[in-house]
């Protein structure tokens, strides 16, 4: 099977199922950073959109300094790996639970699992998040 690489798909950077049938996407995160409705700012590099993923996505993101992210659950599992930083992580269906996170630590959060992160330092947390769904949000 003959391979290629893609950097940077051209135009909206849309790729179909079919054109990546037998390829290896390679998309960089350099001006596709956007502020994420929980609060976060992420770089989407891996997605249905991007690279023609049916069900993972990819990001590299921050969660700002002293910021609090709205309180939120996915119908899909999500892991993280921080790469810089730590955060505190309300969890469960009142919040009231928490677990803290700093850099080298994976968190894994399961489907439908309320949570929200809140960073209470004053530097940014920056992370890498993979998600069991080919969508960007």
């Amino acid at each position: 099977m003959k391979t290629r690489t893609i950097t940077n798909p051209p135009g909206d950077g849309s790729v179909t199922p079919s054109q990546n049938e037998s390829k290896i996407i390679v998309t960089k995160t350099a001006g596709r950073f956007k502020e994420c409705s929980h609060g976060f700012v992420r770089g989407w590099a891996v997605s249905g959109k991007l690279s023609g993923a049916t069900a993972i996505s990819m990001a590299y993101g921050h969660l700002p300094p002293r910021l609090v992210a709205s309180p939120h659950a996915h119908e899909f599992e999500t892991a993280i790996y921080i790469l810089s930083g730590r955060v505190r992580v309300f969890f469960g269906d009142d919040l009231r639970t928490f677990v803290d996170v700093e850099a080298d630590d994976f968190l894994f959060i399961p489907a439908n699992l309320m949570h929200g992160p809140v960073n209470m330092s004053d530097q940014p947390m920056v992370y890498i998040v993979a998600r069991a769904a080919a969508i960007e949000d």
